[in-house]
């Protein structure tokens, strides 16, 4: 963690020639480097499942919506020939 907080292996670390070597002698000593990229990738994936997850009710949302509209379109085809028929039964019974 010390490393870490550091900010060792980015441009943001800021320290003397003594601290340095010290430093990239520790990184060396725990293979800091590859486990840097790991520990790196491992804090972002809470970020991305939330990201991966409101996209995903965005998503849910848009076919939710267009469900609606099928189920709008549908009874209301439903409605127009239930009328259709409706007034051919009435006009094969002779009523107005």
């Amino acid at each position: 963690m010390y490393l870490w907080r550091r900010k060792l292996g980015t441009s943001e670390y800021a320290s003397g020639f003594l601290v340095r070597w010290v430093d990239e002698w520790i990184a060396r000593l725990v293979n800091y480097r590859e486990a840097r990229a790991n520990y790196a990738m491992l804090n972002e994936i809470p970020a991305r499942l939330r990201a991966h997850v409101e996209g995903l009710g965005e998503s849910v949302v848009d076919r939710d919506a267009i469900d609606g509209q099928r189920a709008h379109a549908t009874a209301s085809k439903g409605c127009e020939r239930a009328m259709a028929l409706s007034g051919a039964r009435m006009k094969s019974e002779g009523r107005p």
